[in-house]
């Protein structure tokens, strides 16, 4: 679960403003990073690069 928390109690600056109510729908964007896909993708390649040819 989320919990979000805006800076204001309403939108915008006109006159009346939007008053922001619970149920209102919204779209949040998250930044969690900066890895791209790539960098996921690669992962357990580069993972086993580095573990090959080694005795355990």
């Amino acid at each position: 679960m989320i919990k979000l928390r805006t800076e204001r109690s309403h939108l915008g600056a006109d006159e009346p403003p939007l008053l922001i109510i619970p149920g209102m729908v919204a779209s949040v964007h998250i930044i969690t990073g900066e890895k791209n896909i790539l960098s996921y993708l690669l992962k357990p390649v580069l993972k086993a690069r580095a573990e090959a040819l080694h005795e355990r």
